[in-house]
Formats: C-alpha cells, structure tokens, sequence
C-alpha cells in the first residue's frame, strides 16, 4: 500500500517536487482527473491551500474542477520558483 503525501503548505518541506511526487505515487491507479484533484486538494494547508481556494467552491457546486495538469501546472508555477530563491541563500550561507 502506499502512503499518503504530506500536507503540503507552500513553506518548508516538502518542496513542491517531492510532494507532487509523493501525489503521483499516491494518485497511481486513479484515473478521474476530477477525482484527482480533489485529493490532492485534500494535503493542502496554509498558504497552498489559500492559494487554490477557487476550486473549493466549484466542489461545493459540483462544477468541474478543470484538467489535471492545469492544476499541477498552477502549483508548480507558483510554489516552483518560491523553493529557488530560498535554496540559492541557503548555497550562500
């Protein structure tokens, strides 16, 4: 069996790669995207969860949410490059 992803908020770890990794592996043998992105959706908190907060009134409407990877793509956009900034300082330090 594989286990759930972490909670992912958007700071520290896990960076936006492990988790949607995590995701992948977790989401393995589901194929509604629909369904896709509601668990995903499930392991956000914080600001990550904020951030996509235009989907959860579209699950409360029974719209549809969208494509997968429209929604992997929103995630990475933003979280992606907010793990750069963070790793040349640390290279820095």
């Amino acid at each position: 069996k594989v286990t759930a992803p972490e909670k992912f908020s958007g700071h520290g770890n896990p960076k936006i790669k492990e988790w949607l990794e995590q995701v992948y592996l977790y989401l393995d043998d589901v194929t509604d995207e629909q369904l896709q992105i509601k668990l995903s959706l499930s392991y956000l908190e914080g600001d990550a969860h904020d951030y996509m907060d235009d989907y959860y009134p579209k699950i409360q409407a029974t719209q549809p949410l969208g494509m997968w990877a429209d929604f992997v793509s929103q995630l990475t956009t933003s979280y992606d490059t907010k793990d750069k900034p963070r790793e040349a300082q640390l290279e820095v330090e």
